[in-house]
C-alpha cells in the first residue's frame, strides 16, 4: 500500500500534466479502488507497526493525492476524482464518517508531535471534507458530517488557524462547509472588524431611500399574497428563466424590482447584493423585449395603433419602435426543415416574404449583403409568433445570402419528398431564408410546438420578430453567473465588503481616520513577505526594493519618484493599490491610468513565484478596451499573454487569442481519447436524430406509415401492405394503384360509428371500414407517428447536449493549461462568466479591471471567481457611467434613484458608509495630467477635480484660429430625428455646417495629421449626418504617415545646403485626395470615453426654447466631452439651453470671463496675424478665410528662385505646409 500510494503521489505531482491525468484515472479502476477502500476503512492508528496502515505512512500521501491541485481542478479528470470522492463517501456517508473521524482524531496527536506539520494536513483534511460534501448532495443531509465539520471548526479555532492570513483557503473551506451543510456558525472575519452591542447596531448607518421609491412593493412568487404573477415568478432567483415564458409576456403586472436601501426579509444581506443586481439587470436586458412583444400581441389585428409606438416601412422592412426598442417584424413565416448535426445539434429552417418581392439577382444580393447587413446577423436573438400569439425565442445560427440547397418539407403529400433549393436570403425573389437555433435547451415541448408550426395551414398569421443588435451572449452569462452564486454567497470574494454589515464598527485607516482600513491581500500576509518593485526602476538595482503590504504607510515614496518616471499621485496609487486586497485608483482624465495599471501588473509578474499568484486575470467590459491594455501590455515586455474571446480586432493580439494558441497545443492521451469517445457518440445521436428529422418532415408519407404500421398493427399491414388473396384463392388486383394508396384514397371527414381504439383492438378488416373511419384511423396512425418522433427527437436531443457539454469540457482542459501557463490572462466581462467554470480552476490570485466606473456591479461581481485574493480596480465615477437600455433604471431619472442600476461597483465603494461611523472606503488618487493645455483643463477642474495638476508639454498654437479654447453660440433650433431608431436621435443642421466649415479650415492649415482632429456630439443622429456629409466632401489633407516627407520638405526649403533633389521626394505620395470623413474622427461623446485628439470640435445639437438639455444635462458625460482635447478645444451650442444645468452654467461664466464666448469663431490667416476674422456661418468661412487663409493680397511674392525648383505637386505640399501665400497670392 505504501508503494501504492507513494508511485501514485510522485506521479501525481512531479510527471507532465498527461501522466498526471492517466494516473488519476487508473485511480478509479476497480482494482485500485479496493486498495483505496481498504485504506478508508482501516483503523488508521497514528505511526502504526509494521505491515499496518498508519495516519503518517498512508493516511497522509492519500489526503495529498486528492487534495492535489490537479486532482480537483483538471476538468477531463473530474468524473474520475468524482468516483474517487464518492467511494471515500460511502453508503448514505456511513464510509466517510467513520474516515473523517479517525483523521481528525489522528490530527490532534500530530498537533502535539509536529505542530509546524499540523497546519497543512489540518487543510488538507477539511479540503477533502468539502469536496466530499460537494459532490454528494446527500452529505447535507446526515448528521454524521454535520458533527464532522462542527468538530473540525472547534479545532481550528482552539489552534486559532482561521484568524491565520496564511490560512485563508482554510477559512473558503469552511465558509463552503458551513453554507452547504446549512450550520448556522459564525466564522471569525478576516475583515478587520468586530461586532457591536446590539444597540449600537441599531445606530448603524444605512443607505437612506430616495422618495422615489414606493413603501409598498409587491413581493415576488409565492410571497406575494395575490401569488405568483406569472410562471416564471419566483421568490429564488435561480428558477428564474433568464428570457420570458409565454405566460410572462402576457402579463401586465409589473414585475418585481428590488429598491436599493429597501429591507428584504426573506434574504441576508449576501443574498440581497445578488437578488437586487440579478433582477435589475434580467429587467434591463429583457423588461423591454418583453413589453415590445406585449404590446404586439395585444395589437396585433392593427399595429399601426401601438400606443407610443411610430411604424417605418422603409426599403421594405416593417420596424416598430416600441416599448422603448427597435423591433422588426418579417411576415409570413414557413417552417420548411428540421435538422441536426453532431456540431450544432437541433436547427430549424425558415422562408418569410421578402421585404421588397420581385427584385432583380443583383439588387436582391446588394439588399441583403450590403444594403442590410445588420438585420438578422448571427447569434442574433429573435423570436417566432405563432397564430395563437405564443412566442419562442430562438438564435440566428446561420446566415446565408446565397447558394445552399436543403431538403424541403414535402407539403404536396409526395411519397418520396422532393428536393429542391431551399431560398437564403437572397436566392428567391419572393422568399428568404434563415437558419434558427433555440435559444433554451431544447424539450419536448418545444418540437411538438414547432411541429405545428411547419403544417400550420395558414402561415399569414406567423411572424419572425427580430430585436437588432440584442445578442443573447450579452447578457445571459452574467444572469447565469449570479443565479449560480446565490447559492453561496461565501465563496464571493470580498463579500463582506461588497455586502457590509451595518452593525459592525469597522477599523479606521490609520492614514485617514475617516476611511476603513483595507487589509492587504491574504497571500501578501505571509510572514516577512514583501513585493519587489526593482522592476519598474528606471536602471534596477541588483539588491530589492522592498514594499511589505502590511506597513506600507512607512514605505519611503521618494524612492519611487527618484528612480522611476512615476509622478507622486501615481507612485502613491501603485503603493496603495498593492497594498490592500481591493484596492481603487481613480485616475481623471488624462492621468495616466493605463500607465500606472501596465507598472501595477510589472511588479506582480515580476513577484508571482514567490506569491504564487498564477495568471493575472485583466478584465475590461469592451473588446476596444482590453486590446488597449493588453498592448500596452506587449509596449512594456510583457507578452506571456492569453487573450480569451473572438472579437478582438488588433493584429498585435492575433497570436495571442486562445483560439489560435490551441491549434498548436496537444491533447494528452486522456483527453484525446475522450474527445474520440464523445465525438463518436454525438455523431451516432446526430443519426438518430436525423431519422425523426425526416419522420417529422414525411409523417404523412407512405414510407413512415408503413414502417409505423408494419411495426405497432401487424394484422393491417399484412392486409394493406401484402398480397391480398380471397376465399377462393385468386389475388384481388387494384388497378395500378397500391393498396394501400388505394385505402388511403377513400378517407373522408366525418362521424365515425365505431372508435379507432375498437377498430384497432379488434384487428377489423381495413377493407371493411367506412371512409369516414379510414380517415379516423389514418389521423390516429399520423399522431402517433408524430407522437414518437418528437419525444425520441426531445430525448436524443436532450442525450446530445449533455453529450456536447461534456466535449466541450474536455476541450476546455487544453483552454485551461494553457490559462495556467500564461502570466495574463485578458477577457471581458461576459466572456469571463461564459468561461467560468474553467477559470475558477485555474486558481488565479490576481483581479485587475480596467475602466471599472463603466462596468456594471453585476458584470464585476460575476468576474469574482473564489480563488481571487486580490482586485484592484482602475476608474473614474466622475466619467461615464455604465450603459444600460431602460432610463427608468438609470440613476439620471428621478424614478431610476430607486435602483440605480449605473452605479457601478467601483462607484458604490467610493460612496457607501461602512458600519455606524460611516467610514469611507479608501480610494487612491491619480492627480497629474498630462493632456490637456491648461487653459483647456480648467474648465474640468473649476468643480470636479480641483486639485488636479498640469504637466502638459508646450502645445504650439493652433494654426488658423485666434484662441485655442472657444464657445461659439447660437439659437437655431435642433430638430428631432427618425424616432424608428433606437437612439429617437436629435440634430442640428446649423451646428452640422459650422462644424464641417471648422474642420475644412482647420485641415487647409497643413500642419494636422489624419485623425488629429475629432469631431463629437451626443447623438448619434447628428453623428451620422456629420459622417454623411463629410464623406462627400472631398479635399487635399496630409497622410497620418507623411509627416517625415513634409518635415524633410521643410529641410529642402529653409536649407540651402540640403542636397536632396525635389522630384525624389514624391509629394503626390505625401499629399493626396481624400474625404474629409477620412480625415477626422467622428464619434459620440459616449464611444470617445478613454480617447483623444489634437483638436476636438464639439457639437452639443441641443438648441429649444424650453432649454431642454438631453443627454448633456449630467455632469459625468459632460466632464468626459470636456476633457478629450489636447492643443485646443471648440463648442458649438446654444449656451442658453446648455446654461440650464449647473455644470454647464460653472463653464459657460469661465469662458465668458475669460472671452472665449461669442456668437463667432474668431479666425486667424498665418500670414496676417494682426487681422481677426469672424465666421458666424459657413458663408463666412468661404469668403473670408477661403481655403484656410484669409481674404487680402499680399505684396510680396516667393522668391522667382524657389519658384523655378519647385514642380506643381511639391509647390502645393509647401503651401499646405507652410501658408506662406495667402489664397490669392499663390496665383500672382
Amino acid at each position: 500500500m505504501k508503494t501504492f500510494l507513494e508511485g501514485a503521489l510522485h506521479m501525481i505531482t512531479t510527471k507532465d500534466i498527461g501522466t498526471a491525468q492517466e494516473v488519476i484515472k487508473e485511480l478509479a479502476n476497480d482494482k485500485n479502488l479496493e486498495h483505496i477502500r481498504q485504506l478508508l476503512e482501516a483503523d488508521l492508528a497514528y505511526d502504526g507497526t509494521t505491515g499496518e496502515l498508519s495516519f503518517i505512512v498512508h493516511g497522509i500521501p492519500f489526503l495529498k493525492i486528492i487534495t492535489n491541485t490537479e486532482f480537483q481542478n483538471s476538468i477531463v479528470i473530474e468524473k474520475y476524482a468524482g468516483t474517487i470522492y464518492n467511494v471515500v463517501y460511502g453508503f448514505s456517508g456511513s464510509r466517510g464518517i467513520e474516515f473523517f473521524n479517525r483523521i481528525l482524531s489522528r490530527s490532534k496527536t500530530l498537533m502535539s508531535n509536529n505542530p509546524d506539520g499540523y497546519p497543512e494536513v489540518f487543510a488538507m483534511i477539511t479540503s477533502a471534507l468539502r469536496h466530499t460534501i460537494h459532490l454528494n448532495s446527500n452529505a447535507m443531509v446526515q448528521d454524521g458530517i454535520k458533527r464532522i465539520a462542527r468538530e473540525a471548526l472547534v479545532q481550528a479555532n482552539e489552534q486559532h488557524l482561521l484568524q491565520n492570513p496564511e490560512m485563508r483557503h482554510l477559512h473558503q473551506n469552511f465558509k463552503v462547509i458551513n453554507e452547504k451543510l446549512e450550520l448556522g456558525e459564525q466564522l471569525p472575519s478576516l475583515v478587520p472588524a468586530k461586532p457591536t452591542s446590539a444597540s449600537q447596531g441599531r445606530g448603524a448607518v444605512r443607505p437612506s431611500l430616495h422618495p422615489a421609491i414606493q413603501n409598498t412593493v409587491r413581493l415576488p412568487g409565492e410571497l406575494s399574497e395575490s401569488g405568483p404573477r406569472h410562471n416564471n415568478d419566483y421568490v429564488s432567483i435561480a428558477d428564474i428563466l433568464i428570457l420570458p415564458t409565454a405566460e410572462e409576456i402576457r402579463s401586465d403586472v409589473p414585475e418585481y424590482l428590488p429598491q436599493i436601501g429597501a429591507e428584504t426579509a426573506f434574504l441576508d444581506r449576501n443574498q440581497k447584493l445578488l437578488d437586487t443586481q440579478f433582477r435589475l439587470l434580467r429587467e434591463d436586458s429583457i423588461g423591454c423585449l418583453r413589453e415590445s412583444l406585449r404590446q404586439i400581441i395585444e395589437n396585433r389585428g392593427n399595429l399601426d395603433v401601438l400606443r407610443g409606438s411610430k411604424k417605418r416601412k422603409k426599403d421594405g422592412v416593417n420596424r416598430f419602435f416600441t416599448a422603448g426598442v427597435a423591433v422588426l417584424i418579417h411576415q409570413n413565416v414557413r417552417v420548411e426543415e428540421i435538422t441536426f448535426t453532431a456540431h450544432q445539434g437541433l436547427k430549424v429552417g425558415i422562408t418569410f416574404d421578402q421585404p421588397i418581392p420581385n427584385l432583380s439577382d443583383q439588387a436582391r444580393r446588394e439588399w441583403w449583403s450590403r444594403e442590410h447587413e445588420d438585420l438578422l446577423t448571427y447569434n442574433s436573438l429573435v423570436c417566432i409568433l405563432n397564430e395563437t400569439n405564443e412566442a419562442v425565442f430562438f438564435t440566428v445560427a446561420e446566415r446565408y445570402v446565397t447558394e445552399r440547397n436543403i431538403r424541403n418539407w414535402d407539403r404536396d403529400d409526395t411519397e418520396d419528398g422532393s428536393d429542391r433549393a431551399l431560398s437564403t436570403l437572397a436566392e428567391d425573389p419572393n422568399r428568404a431564408g434563415i437558419i434558427l437555433s433555440f435559444a433554451n435547451a431544447v424539450r419536448e415541448e418545444n418540437i411538438e410546438w414547432l411541429s405545428k408550426l411547419a403544417y400550420a395551414r395558414d402561415s399569414s398569421q406567423i411572424d419572425l420578430i427580430e430585436f437588432p443588435k440584442t445578442l443573447l451572449a450579452a447578457f445571459r452569462p452574467i444572469l447565469q453567473g449570479l443565479q449560480k452564486r446565490i447559492g453561496n454567497t461565501q465563496a464571493i470574494p470580498f463579500i463582506d465588503w461588497l455586502a457590509p454589515d451595518p452593525s459592525l464598527i469597522f477599523q479606521q485607516s490609520v492614514e485617514d481616520g475617516t476611511q476603513v482600513d483595507v487589509r492587504p491581500p491574504p497571500y501578501a500576509l505571509r510572514p516577512n513577505f514583501f513585493f519587489d518593485l526593482k522592476s519598474i526602476f528606471t536602471t534596477p538595482p541588483q539588491d530589492p526594493v522592498p514594499l511589505y503590504p502590511a506597513a506600507a504607510s512607512d514605505f519611503d515614496i521618494q524612492i519611487l519618484l527618484e528612480n522611476t518616471t512615476l509622478d507622486d499621485g501615481q507612485a502613491q496609487s501603485l503603493v496603495k493599490a498593492l497594498s490592500r486586497e481591493v484596492g481603487l485608483i481613480q485616475g481623471p482624465p488624462g492621468t495616466g491610468k493605463s500607465f500606472v495599471g501596465t507598472k501595477i501588473v510589472k511588479v506582480l509578474l515580476a513577484n508571482k513565484t514567490k506569491a504564487d499568484l498564477g495568471p493575472v486575470v485583466c478584465v475590461c467590459y469592451t473588446n476596444h478596451a482590453l486590446d488597449q491594455f493588453l498592448e500596452h501590455l506587449l509596449d512594456i515586455g510583457i507578452d506571456n499573454i492569453v487573450r480569451l474571446g473572438s472579437r478582438s480586432k488588433s493584429e498585435r493580439l492575433d497570436k495571442y487569442l486562445l483560439k489560435n494558441l490551441v491549434t498548436s497545443t496537444e491533447n494528452t492521451r486522456v483527453e484525446g481519447k475522450e474527445m474520440w469517445d464523445l465525438k463518436a457518440a454525438t455523431r451516432d445521436l446526430a443519426d438518430d436524430a436525423a431519422k425523426y428529422c425526416n419522420t417529422l418532415a414525411y409523417v404523412d408519407s407512405e414510407p413512415t406509415l408503413r414502417s409505423h404500421i408494419e411495426e405497432n398493427y401487424p394484422s393491417f399491414f399484412s392486409a394493406l401492405f401484402t398480397r391480398n388473396v380471397d376465399s377462393e384463392g385468386w389475388e384481388v388486383q387494384y388497378g395500378k394503384q397500391k393498396p394501400f394508396a388505394l385505402w388511403r384514397k377513400k378517407a373522408m371527414y366525418g362521424p365515425i360509428g365505431r372508435s379507432v381504439r375498437f377498430i384497432l383492438n379488434n384487428n377489423l378488416d381495413p377493407w371493411s371500414l367506412t371512409p369516414t373511419e379510414i380517415n379516423a384511423v389514418l389521423r390516429f396512425w399520423k399522431n402517433e407517428v408524430l407522437r414518437n418522433a418528437i419525444t425520441g427527437l426531445a430525448d436524443v436531443a436532450e442525450q446530445h447536449r449533455i453529450k456536447s457539454e461534456k466535449l466541450s469540457t474536455v476541450r476546455k482542459e487544453r483552454d485551461r493549461r494553457l490559462l495556467q501557463a500564461a502570466d495574463i490572462i485578458g477577457v471581458t466581462t461576459s466572456s469571463l462568466a461564459a468561461h467560468a467554470d474553467m477559470l475558477e480552476r485555474v486558481q488565479a490570485k490576481v483581479l485587475f479591471c480596467e475602466e471599472a466606473g463603466e462596468i456594471l456591479e453585476a458584470h464585476t461581481i460575476t468576474t469574482l471567481i473564489p480563488s481571487i485574493e486580490h482586485m484592484i480596480l482602475i476608474g473614474d465615477h466622475e466619467q461615464l457611467r455604465p450603459h444600460v437600455a431602460n432610463y427608468d433604471l438609470s440613476v439620471e431619472s428621478r424614478k431610476g434613484q430607486a435602483y440605480r442600476l449605473d452605479v457601478s461597483l467601483f462607484e458604490r465603494l467610493v460612496q457607501q458608509p461602512y458600519g455606524n461611523l460611516a467610514l469611507k472606503f479608501p480610494i487612491a488618487s491619480l492627480n497629474t495630467q498630462r493632456r490637456m493645455h491648461p487653459t483647456v483643463a480648467d474648465l474640468i477642474r473649476l468643480k470636479t477635480y480641483p486639485s488636479l495638476l498640469d504637466a502638459v508639454p508646450d502645445y504650439p498654437p493652433i494654426p488658423g484660429m485666434k484662441k485655442r479654447l472657444f464657445w461659439m453660440t447660437h439659437g437655431r433650433p435642433d430638430s428631432k430625428g427618425d424616432a424608428i431608431k433606437a437612439t429617437a436621435s436629435y440634430t442640428n443642421d446649423f451646428e452640422q455646417e459650422m462644424a464641417i466649415s471648422l474642420v475644412t479650415h482647420l485641415l487647409h492649415q497643413g500642419i494636422f495629421k489624419e485623425k488629429q482632429i475629432a469631431v463629437l456630439t451626443p447623438y448619434l443622429g447628428q453623428m451620422s449626418k456629420l459622417r454623411r456629409s463629410l464623406g462627400n466632401i472631398m479635399d487635399i489633407v496630409v497622410g497620418s504617415r507623411d509627416q517625415d516627407a513634409l518635415d524633410e520638405i521643410e529641410g529642402f526649403l529653409d536649407d540651402d545646403e540640403n542636397e536632396k533633389k525635389p522630384e525624389d521626394l514624391r509629394p503626390q505620395e505625401i499629399i493626396r485626395k481624400s474625404s474629409l470623413a477620412a480625415a477626422v474622427r467622428i464619434a459620440t461623446i459616449d464611444n470617445f470615453q478613454g480617447e483623444e485628439a489634437d483638436v476636438v470640435i464639439i457639437s452639443l445639437v441641443r438648441s429649444n426654447k424650453e432649454h431642454q438639455c438631453g443627454f448633456l444635462k449630467t455632469s459625468n458625460r459632460i466632464n468626459v466631452l470636456l476633457s478629450r482635447a489636447k492643443w485646443g478645444m471648440y463648442i458649438i451650442g446654444d449656451a442658453n439651453t446648455a446654461g440650464s444645468v449647473p455644470m454647464w452654467s460653472n463653464v459657460i461664466s469661465h469662458m465668458s470671463i475669460n472671452d472665449c464666448l461669442g456668437d463667432a469663431f474668431e479666425l486667424q490667416c498665418e500670414r496676417h496675424k494682426n487681422i481677426t476674422i469672424l465666421a458666424a456661418s459657413k458663408e463666412d468661412f468661404i469668403t473670408y478665410a477661403p481655403e484656410g487663409g484669409c481674404s487680402n493680397i499680399a505684396m510680396s511674392r516667393a522668391p522667382s528662385s524657389l519658384q523655378a525648383v519647385v514642380t506643381p505637386a511639391v509647390q502645393t505640399v509647401v503651401n499646405l505646409a507652410h501658408l506662406a501665400l495667402c489664397p490669392f497670392e499663390r496665383f500672382l
